[in-house]
């Protein structure tokens, strides 16, 4: 049995730099069940890390973005795998825990008593035989414990180190903070036009290409001729592309190749570009923002009357009747007091309120019954502005002047 002692008396130097030495020694006594150890407990201490992967793998695979091969039923295996590996951690990692733990208190206890063995019967111990018992069994146990805290540290590390790369990985470069004019005295200027606001004659999207950052999922090779006045739907199964298109025609992913043009006019950057008043943009799950309903339609145009016609074409005047205060009822918080169909009707309200000659809408009216839903979908055909859907409804398939069929990021047909 390995001894690990040190002289006692006045001048025995008990700093950091005689405890690690002392440590590390102690630790090396049983170098097998320490690492056993502390592979188990970085395992535990990693746990936290892994649902959060899992669910990242579960939307990229309802999405479509997953690698190839990754299925629900593979994480249904992956998440039964990990959480008996977890288990098996924790068991072994406890064994092994504590078979150190024993061996260390052990050889402590043995160096000790044979310490005081070694010495003068006198000497032998400082105080009475009582107190150097429970010297000797509350001190070992201390020195053992302080070495296995040195497993949840390892382990602590690990996780911040694990942690700090999982979301870092695949995270484009992106601009923190964004300065911009403070208006002390005053309200707002008159902001600039948006350039090249004649109305829209032509709209092509050539060779339009984006890939989600380590995978090989998004759209490939894109290509669209949109005419005025024109209703093109885009359709196809889950995780076909349609909205990845959307978004990237846009401009709303960094990375994107192709090219937009409008009216014969290339669009150096589609993110400054296709805003209102050019283009309303209505997504797949809307937002809507703490206040009235008024302020979430408006989002900042003047209250003119249009917020109430923007209500009746979106076919939310109907709810207004009992919804105490109207108009100027507070929403709450990202719209919790209303339902997902109202919150789709007050995107769809906030769209028609900028009559933009341009209007993209992904999956509009998911949440809507069949006869609002048709009623909805009439207020958006019965304006003159371009319309850009994805919809799998076949109440919009018919009324579609070109339909649009995606699979796999790719468009297979085009038909009018």
């Amino acid at each position: 049995m390995t001894e690990i002692h040190s002289e006692t008396g006045a001048e025995t130097n008990t700093g950091p730099q005689r405890t690690m030495p002392f440590l590390t020694r102690l630790v090396a006594h049983n170098p097998g069940l320490c690492t056993f150890a502390t592979l188990g407990w970085v395992v535990f201490h990693l746990w936290p890390l892994v649902p959060g992967l899992l669910g990242k793998a579960l939307f990229d695979v309802i999405e479509g973005r997953a690698p190839a091969g990754l299925t629900i039923w593979t994480l249904i295996g992956l998440t039964v795998a990990v959480g008996l590996a977890r288990c098996v951690a924790i068991i072994g990692a406890t064994v092994a825990w504590a078979g150190w733990y024993q061996r260390a208190r052990g050889l402590i206890q043995y160096n000790l008593l044979r310490r005081v063995f070694s010495r003068p019967g006198a000497q032998a111990v400082p105080g009475t035989m009582g107190e150097s018992i429970s010297t000797v069994r509350d001190d070992s146990d201390g020195i053992a414990q302080m070495g296995g805290w040195g497993f949840d540290l390892f382990s602590g590390v690990v996780f911040v180190v694990g942690g700090v790369g999982i979301l870092l990985q695949g995270t484009q470069p992106m601009t923190l903070v964004h300065h911009r004019p403070l208006y002390v005295r005053g309200g707002e200027p008159e902001r600039e036009a948006v350039p090249n606001a004649e109305p829209l004659q032509r709209l092509e999207v050539r060779s339009l290409s984006y890939t989600f950052p380590g995978t090989d999922r998004g759209i490939q090779d894109v290509s669209l001729d949109i005419r005025p006045g024109t209703i093109t739907v885009i359709t196809g199964e889950v995780g076909s592309g349609k909205t990845t298109l959307l978004r990237a025609m846009l401009g709303l992913y960094e990375g994107a190749t192709g090219e937009i043009w409008w009216n014969g006019e290339r669009v150096d950057d589609p993110a400054e570009f296709l805003v209102p008043p050019l283009v309303a943009y209505t997504l797949q799950t809307p937002r809507l923002l703490s206040g009235t309903l008024r302020e979430n339609v408006l989002l900042g145009l003047p209250d003119d009357g249009r917020a109430e016609r923007a209500v009746r074409q979106g076919v939310l005047d109907v709810d207004l009747g009992q919804i105490p205060g109207g108009l100027d009822a507070q929403v709450g918080v990202r719209g919790v007091r209303l339902s997902g169909g109202q919150v789709q009707r007050v995107a769809a309200a906030r769209m028609f309120a900028r009559s933009a000659p341009l209007m993209v809408m992904d999956d509009l009216s998911s949440a809507l019954d069949v006869e609002t839903e048709r009623e909805l979908w009439r207020g958006v055909f019965s304006t003159s502005a371009t319309c850009i859907v994805v919809s799998h409804r076949p109440a919009v398939l018919e009324r579609a002047d070109q339909v649009v069929l995606m699979q796999q990021g790719r468009v297979i047909s085009t038909s009018t």
